[in-house]
């Protein structure tokens, strides 16, 4: 029926019990009122949430006309316009189509909305095949921010888009803040290298950090004319590995390299360069005259002894105070510290002084010669790992103890023992200050017969009234005759300082005489063992250490939460039943 339907005449039926003209005639005026009072005000309330941005409440009002009038056009407009304002141009025709095979040509009042479908359709459709340009439309600020993370490769696809986006990409600041040659990406691909050539002129002023990894020669020649010819005005890091290096120190070229160093020396403060297989290279203190500000110094030096490496350092005319960061690395074993005595001597002010592959007098010089500006020491005979940087130890709690070495990593190898004294003179000196001890003093290797030890407990007892007062972290290797942990168990047992680490290595740790020293600390956050033989006495003393942090509340905030075990060669059910009972613990590792 459609014409409106009289209460009235629904309620005389009722009066008269015409129980199916109710039905019937009430049916008809609940349609009417869908189709002629309530689709209206859903569609204008539809229209009013999605002009206010309430797109999900504005759907559900669109989605609901259409149940109730499927083959009118109302419902599927309005869902059809609020998929389109939120730019689903997609959805939108979607809905178009599906209304077009539903929705009658004709109907009753003449206008059936079929033509407008066909006309919403059109228009979505041509927005949809539109682009937008975000290169044209954002500023340079946000497009900025957008290829700041890309790659070089992407840079490069990017640049060949348009002239716009080539002359857009090359003026954003922050996008090549880094310029990255990446070994793989450009070996053996002289294309890539002839599409990167020609940008670099052009955004080497934005350059602040550049790796150069490529082991293209046009590549590190061209970049080499351009920082001698002073285009990277603002670097801060250069870092150029060996496959580079070697194009750029042949006897031809290494006037221009030390030029293009003196073109940048007021920007640069941080040089990692690798000299492995190279014929001729400039010496470290010709390095540092041609860079007074540099910071950071960070080289991987050939074969050739430390000494002809280091150079005439007297050549400074004075000191080098800039420098407060230095990472050494040669392959030659018989560097001593009298060779490294004139460079410490020319620059005072080292904070960190990492060196691999050297000798162990050079502790001697160490000791002797630097001062309390020097907070982290490393020395090893191998390549080794987990040495903190300066900004990681700037970047940590404040700190107010006294001046003095914070970290001291000592690694002894197969061949070369660390002598005793010298380490020992070395920790005492810095009792008060050091917060990390890492030392593989490796004190009773296999000997000759008849030679006397390295390491005696003379040695142990000679600073047993010397205590550490700040340490947290703490890693040593035991040995067969405990002498490792006579050294480091009775220093560490007044410490008021929760243990951060701590740390025990080698196949023989006398587990009875830590866990002595243990129950006595503030509780370790850490606790790692690395190798262990089974017998009753260090099992019994595993339990009694559980035992004792078991105790310790779980919600306290210093107590053990992590445990390693790394090669431990036994573990037993009443060491494991005991380690369960630790309700603190949140990693247990077993390697």
């Amino acid at each position: 029926m459609n014409s409106q339907v009289s209460v009235d005449v629904i309620r005389n039926a009722y009066q008269n019990h015409s129980l199916d003209q109710v039905i019937d005639l009430s049916t008809d005026a609940i349609h009417h009122v869908q189709q002629w009072d309530l689709i209206p005000v859903l569609d204008r309330r539809a229209h009013a949430f999605g002009m206010k941005g309430h797109f999900e409440k504005a759907v559900q009002d669109a989605e609901e006309i259409i149940s109730f009038a499927p083959t009118r056009a109302i419902g599927y407009l309005r869902l059809g316009q609020l998929f389109a304002m939120q730019g689903k141009q997609l959805a939108a025709i979607q809905i178009y189509e599906e209304a077009l095979t539903k929705v009658e040509k004709q109907q009753d009042n003449g206008d059936s909305g079929h033509q407008e479908l066909i006309q919403r359709k059109m228009r979505a459709m041509e927005k949809n095949d539109q682009r937008l340009d975000f290169i044209t439309v954002f500023p340079l600020e946000i497009i900025d921010s957008i290829f700041e993370g890309f790659g070089e490769n992407t840079k490069l696809i990017s640049m060949q888009v348009s002239t716009k986006w080539r002359n857009t990409v090359m003026h954003c600041p922050n996008t090549w803040k880094t310029l990255n040659y990446d070994f793989y990406y450009f070996w053996d691909r002289p294309d890539r290298v002839a599409e990167m050539m020609p940008v670099v002129p052009h955004v080497a002023k934005h350059v602040m950090y550049m790796h150069i990894g490529t082991n293209s020669e046009e590549m590190c020649q061209k970049n080499l004319e351009l920082l001698e010819k002073g285009y990277f005005k603002r670097i801060k890091t250069l870092e150029m590995t060996d496959s580079c290096v070697k194009h750029l120190t042949l006897p031809n070229r290494l006037i221009s390299l030390t030029n293009a160093l003196w073109q940048i020396r007021s920007t640069l403060t941080k040089l990692n360069m690798s000299f492995l297989n190279i014929k001729t290279q400039p010496s470290i203190a010709e390095l540092l005259f041609y860079l007074p500000h540099l910071k950071t110094l960070i080289l991987d030096i050939k074969h050739d002894p430390l000494e002809k490496s280091i150079g005439h350092m007297e050549y400074l005319g004075g000191p080098h105070v800039a420098l407060e960061d230095v990472e050494l690395e040669t392959r030659y074993k018989g560097s001593s510290g009298r060779v490294i005595k004139p460079f410490l001597e020319y620059c005072p002010n080292i904070r960190r002084l990492v060196l691999e592959n050297c000798s162990h007098s050079i502790i001697n010089a160490v000791n002797e010669i630097c001062n309390e500006r020097l907070q982290i020491f490393a020395c090893s005979t191998s390549i080794f790992h987990g040495i903190t940087s300066l900004e990681d130890l700037d970047h940590r709690e404040y700190y107010d103890g006294p001046l003095g070495l914070r970290e001291i990593i000592i690694e002894g190898g197969y061949d070369d023992v660390v002598p005793a004294e010298i380490f020992l003179r070395l920790l005492y000196k810095n009792r008060k200050s050091l917060e990390k001890v890492v030392a593989n003093l490796n004190l009773t290797q296999q000997l000759p017969p008849g030679e006397a030890p390295y390491f005696s407990h003379h040695h142990a007892t000679r600073y047993q009234q010397w205590y550490f007062e700040r340490l947290r972290q703490l890693t040593f290797w035991s040995d067969n005759d405990v002498l490792t942990e006579a050294m480091f168990l009775k220093p560490i047992s007044s410490c008021k300082t929760p243990f951060e680490l701590f740390s025990v290595a080698n196949n023989t740790p006398n587990i009875p005489m830590i866990v002595d020293t243990l129950i006595h600390l503030p509780p370790v956050e850490i606790l790692e063992f690395m190798g262990a033989e089974y017998d009753e006495e260090q099992s019994t003393a595993l339990v009694r250490l559980f035992d004792y942090y078991a105790s310790f509340p779980p919600e306290e905030k210093k107590t053990l939460h992590t445990i390693r075990f790394r090669y431990f060669h036994f573990m037993t059910d009443q060491v494991l039943l005991a380690l369960s009972r630790v309700a603190s613990l949140r990693t247990i590792d077993f390697y």
